[in-house]
């Protein structure tokens, strides 16, 4: 018997919480990690040697250095030999060892450090930023909506456009933000930042059912924003709502683009938004942009909130 209300129990949990889960919309827009994201370093051409032989040898050849060891004549005894003569040419040649040598260490310190560039321009950060924001602030949402249907998320420089603009409504609203988290996995390899920009990207759209707008390379797609309700005080699923917030999600694949590691006050939170709002076409890969609810007939509440999102804390 116990067994049994168990099994009842943890079903009507289950049913429940799908319940719950079916009365969730959403929004999103993004795109990224095109060929383009890598890019390439030429090696620098070696400067042609000189081969005084016709022929079209590749072998390697040199030329002698002349070096003056000097002589002379005597004076009264003959032929004689000058040491100072021979010092100087010494010197000479240790003169010409040296610039070689040094030619040799600046080729090898520019080809290290050409090689490290091209090593860090090959890692992607991946970051996902959440912002619980007050459910007043709507209008941020309207604002998204209206940017799903003419971003250009087709292109770098277009990407780059969006996540400004989604970077400056938050702004203009920032006093909304409550909560807030970051999370970074750095310097990965491209194909692990694809990844894990998809994981994150999925987890983030999984949070609701029913996806009013979704804006990508392959266009535009939408679909009915409001549900009928009981009345004001009920959600489209009969359930009694207390609207109180929505999850704005970012999703980042960025190049060499220095960001606050978490935002625990107002000061951390704009410094943050104002970086976001300056990044460039270069230092994008991919981004996404994930919010919900995205309808009036959707709510959340500030315990349903922490309950679906625990990774979001007080700023």
């Amino acid at each position: 018997m116990l067994r049994r209300l168990l099994v009842v129990l943890c079903s009507f949990l289950v049913l429940a919480s799908a319940s719950a889960a079916l009365a969730r919309s959403g929004g999103s827009m993004g795109g990224g990690f095109r060929s383009r994201s890598m890019p390439s370093f030429s090696r620098p051409t070696p400067a042609p040697s000189y081969n005084p032989s016709p022929s079209y040898s590749t072998s390697p050849r040199f030329m002698p250095i002349p070096v003056p060891v000097g002589g002379g004549y005597g004076y009264g005894r003959g032929y004689g030999y000058s040491s100072g003569s021979s010092t100087g040419g010494l010197i000479f040649f240790l003169v010409i060892l040296a610039i070689i040598g040094v030619i040799v260490v600046i080729a090898v310190l520019r080809n290290r450090k050409q090689a490290a560039q091209a090593e860090k321009a090959s890692q992607v950060d991946v970051l996902r930023i959440q912002f619980g924001v007050q459910a007043q602030a709507r209008n941020i949402q309207e604002r998204f909506e209206k940017m799903a249907e003419t971003a250009d998320t087709d292109s770098e420089a277009g990407l780059a456009a969006l996540l400004r603009e989604v970077a400056l409504a938050l702004r203009r609203q920032v006093e909304a933000v409550e909560y807030g988290a970051v999370t970074r996995v750095a310097a990965l390899a491209l194909p692990a930042a694809q990844q894990q920009f998809g994981q994150w990207s999925a987890d983030a759209r999984s949070k609701y059912n029913r996806e009013i707008v979704r804006a990508d390379e392959l266009g535009v797609r939408k679909e009915q924003k409001e549900v009928a309700t009981k009345d004001a005080l009920h959600d489209e699923d009969g359930e009694f709502a207390v609207s109180e917030f929505f999850v704005v999600t970012l999703v980042l694949g960025l190049r060499g683009v220095d960001l606050v590691a978490s935002v625990n006050d107002a000061r951390e939170l704009e410094a943050l938004l104002e970086r976001l709002s300056r990044v460039t076409a270069e230092e994008l890969v991919a981004v996404e942009v994930v919010w919900s609810p995205a309808s009036l007939s959707d709510s959340l509440a500030k315990d349903d909130m922490q309950l679906r999102y625990p990774e979001l804390f007080p700023i």
